[in-house]
């Protein structure tokens, strides 16, 4: 045949996503249960000493330059990678995004992109970060982003509520968010005591999901965060 058919994801864990929430919301816990989902452990690329007392495969990234060259060894051992892990977990990828700033500034000998003269700074951080992220997606593995939240510019609020989103860099956010399947937001627990990873949250408008199916929020059992995927998993599944 001429040309291959085309077919959606058909497993929620195949997606490349996006999921954002405060400190101590669960974020890490949440992705640490793709194990159980996906019967191979997830990869962490740490931005931060986040795991606490989690046990998992991790590689620590303090420089831009250190994800570069993770993303060649990646790249060499692509069999090995796929063969011994479900996916990569990037947490946090605002972290990454930043560290992307930093080293243009410092291959450049400023404090900041805006000192690099005619706005080439922010060009080559924008350049040079989606090159990153595209070798990256392109190892073959399901990429899992974590971010912070932080409040909407100037803290805008709708109706008297305040909005969250991502926190990334404005152009590096856009980028992600398009790359991204599903985007998600961990919000603060309310009367039950249990947070809920919404996928349609009024509290913050860069939520959504290509798969209208899993378009709503899922109170997340911390006892046991496999669950809480599973049931996603099973949306996911469902006819629209």
């Amino acid at each position: 045949m001429l040309f291959d058919r085309l077919c959606s994801a058909k497993e929620f864990n195949s997606l490349t996503t996006l999921v954002f929430g405060f400190a101590k919301s669960g974020k890490t816990s949440l992705h640490h249960s793709y194990e159980k989902l996906m019967q191979k452990p997830p990869l962490f690329f740490l931005t931060e000493d986040g795991l606490g007392s989690l046990s998992a495969f991790g590689v620590r990234i303090t420089k831009w330059e250190g994800f570069q060259k993770l993303i060649s060894k990646c790249q060499r051992d692509n069999k090995t990678l796929k063969d011994e892990f479900g996916c990569i977990v990037v947490d946090l990828i605002g972290e990454l995004d930043s560290m992307c700033m930093h080293y243009i500034c410092r291959i450049n000998g400023k404090e900041s992109l805006g000192e690099i003269a005619h706005g080439k700074g922010y060009y080559m951080h924008s350049q040079i970060f989606k090159q990153g992220i595209l070798d990256l997606l392109a190892l073959g593995l399901p990429v899992k982003f974590i971010a912070h939240a932080k409040e909407k510019s100037f803290g805008q609020q709708v109706d008297g509520i305040t909005l969250y989103e991502p926190d990334i860099s404005k152009q590096s956010r856009h980028f992600i968010l398009g790359k991204c399947d599903s985007i998600g937001f961990i919000e603060p627990s309310k009367s039950n005591g249990s947070n809920a990873l919404s996928f349609n949250s009024s509290n913050a408008p860069d939520t959504g999901s290509r798969f209208p199916q899993i378009i709503k929020s899922y109170i997340l059992n911390h006892s046991d965060l496999s669950e809480s995927l599973g049931e996603i998993s099973k949306c996911f599944k469902e006819d629209v």
